[in-house]
């Protein structure tokens, strides 16, 4: 053998090395794409809604149950504070006790 084809032999283990290299990186990818996605199709649809703000919207319903069932007496004011921003309501509740 002369040192062309060694060169050459080595030059093809080294082309073949990055090759296979790059190819495996690439189907690692794949692989995991594939799985990621198995797991978001199996996974239980997420309702968008923070916990802070379901309890707001429960709050929110729990006044306007009342309003239904009470009496006027107090009709007004309850449908003024759900029209106010939280932090005043909490201000008017404090200052109407």
């Amino acid at each position: 053998m002369d040192i062309n084809m060694i060169l050459a032999f080595i030059f093809v283990i080294i082309l073949v090395s990055i090759v296979m290299t790059t190819l495996g990186g690439v189907i690692k990818r794949h692989i995991r794409y594939k799985e990621r996605e198995m797991e978001l199709r199996n996974a239980p649809p997420q309702s968008g809604i923070s916990a802070a703000k379901a309890e707001q919207l429960e709050e929110r319903i729990r006044v306007l149950e009342r309003i239904a069932t009470d009496g006027n007496a107090d009709l007004a004011r309850q449908i003024e504070d759900l029209r106010l921003p939280d932090s005043s309501v909490e201000i008017q509740r404090e200052t109407a006790r």
